[in-house]
């Protein structure tokens, strides 16, 4: 069993509450930065095999993820999308993981935590610091494996430095990239990703106010 307590039951939601609530848990868990959260890749391989997981991200031109913990757009189709892909299982009575840094769950507002049908795990460097309904971990590499026990799917939802961390190790097999096609300003950035993934398939595409984008799967390249 992972650390921590059992996550409490949300109370139930109308229709309306529910779509704000899935607009603003996307935005905060995209745009969120962790304080230097770092893991030894090499400990790490001492443990064993992580267990497989995936990325999940809205991206600009540049690889933009935001600024000043706002994001720059507005997609309604990439927040149903986020909210589909991370909460959706294949087996009954299954719950995928959503896996983030500190700074990230501190600024999700408390009536929308924790993120709904899903297990919430937070990373940080404090080995004091606790939120009620996640599981916290001061390693990821940690988090990842005492997750994966009872999980469908893990899914990495930021914020920069966490995606740099778990594109850096090979367990993570697959990225659920929005690729927005216009460039903002932004000060927090998607690491790089096309010298160890390439693109599998184009999910969707659409446009919104002007603004194209595509919703794409990449998998990791062999011996990436």
């Amino acid at each position: 069993m992972p650390q921590g307590g059992v996550l409490p039951a949300n109370a139930l939601l109308c229709d309306a509450w529910q779509t704000l609530a899935t607009a603003v848990e996307t935005f905060y868990a995209r745009t969120g930065t962790l304080n230097a959260v770092t893991t030894d890749t090499k400990a790490a391989g001492a443990r064993g095999p992580l267990p497989r997981f995936k990325a999940i991200a809205a991206i600009d031109a540049g690889r933009g993820l935001g600024k000043n913990g706002d994001m720059p757009w507005h997609i309604p189709a990439d927040l149903k999308h986020f909210a589909r892909t991370t909460t959706e299982t294949r087996k009954e009575g299954m719950q995928n993981a959503v896996l983030m840094g500190r700074l990230t769950a501190e600024t999700i507002p408390e009536k929308y935590w924790p993120l709904k049908g899903r297990r919430n795990a937070v990373v940080t460097r404090n080995p004091n610091w606790t939120i009620e309904g996640a599981y916290v971990y001061t390693d990821i590499a940690d988090a990842l494996t005492s997750l994966a026990a009872e999980t469908e799917t893990l899914y990495v939802v930021g914020g920069g430095q966490i995606y740099a961390l778990a594109l850096a190790m090979q367990a993570c097999e697959e990225l659920i990239l929005t690729r927005i096609h216009k460039t903002y300003d932004c000060d927090a950035f998607f690491p790089e990703f096309e010298t160890s993934f390439e693109m599998a398939e184009e999910l969707a595409r659409g446009e919104h106010k002007g603004v194209a984008f595509t919703m794409e799967r990449w998998r990791r390249k062999p011996g990436a």
